[in-house]
């Protein structure tokens, strides 16, 4: 049977299951990780220059990201995902992101979900209170609010915030993503080969992949180092 290839980052049926088959015969942690990862092992591969790979000798992602789940205290593995996932990837990412773009246009931002009574009391509720079947998230939250909202608003599929990325490396952002990643100042820093990124750059374009997270991290990556190792202050990615 002929199965078509995952695009990538996407969320579709194809790319969701080739996960989950995939991580049939993994341990709980290394498929919660894997699955949140932009950069599979082969993805490296593809971009790292040699002298780059050669010098993260025994370094290793996935065992430094799985030494995250010993501190915490928890058994079941739904509890320790989501153990791991308020010490990170709350903490460190969702939460730093609220505050610098709330604070960017003067809100002031609160989260009363994340309240210490109420995410105490969440992390006692019994798993099967936390998910219900497999899709069925929030489920005790989603209880209460059918007394208050209509069905159509409680069931509603979540919606997140990321910017189409994707669509803009195949269009006005391109050439802006090309001169950022395939600068000589980029490249002279020698973790990425341009043949790398460009058969990156090229199969996105080509829709054979969605490698716009991907870009994106490593557009991200680049700035940074502009920013905070070089001093450049803030650059446009215009090139230098």
């Amino acid at each position: 049977m002929n199965i078509p290839p995952d695009r990538g980052l996407d969320r579709s049926l194809i790319t969701a299951g080739k996960l989950f088959v995939g991580g049939l015969d993994k341990s709980d942690p290394v498929r919660n990780l894997e699955q949140g990862f932009f950069f599979r092992e082969e993805d490296k591969a593809a971009v790292f220059t040699d002298d780059f790979r050669a010098s993260l000798g025994e370094c290793d992602t996935l065992q430094h990201a799985l030494s995250w789940y010993d501190d915490v205290m928890a058994e079941a593995p739904l509890d320790r995902a989501l153990g791991h996932d308020v010490a990170h990837y709350l903490a460190d990412g969702l939460m730093v992101k609220a505050d610098i773009t709330s604070m960017s246009h003067s809100l002031e931002l609160r989260a009363p979900f994340l309240d210490h009574v109420v995410m105490e009391f969440a992390a006692r509720l019994p798993v099967n209170w936390k998910l219900h079947g497999l899709r069925g998230t929030k489920h005790i939250l989603k209880q209460v609010a059918l007394r208050m909202l209509p069905p159509a608003v409680v069931n509603r599929r979540k919606r997140g915030f990321s910017p189409p990325v994707s669509e803009w490396f195949r269009g006005d952002a391109l050439e802006w993503l090309r001169a950022i990643l395939l600068d000589p100042g980029t490249l002279r820093r020698g973790y990425f080969g341009a043949s790398g990124i460009e058969e990156m750059i090229q199969a996105h374009l080509d829709r054979r992949a969605d490698h716009g997270k991907r870009l994106w991290a490593l557009v991200n990556l680049e700035l940074w180092h502009r920013v905070y190792m070089d001093g450049d202050g803030w650059t446009n990615g215009s090139g230098r």
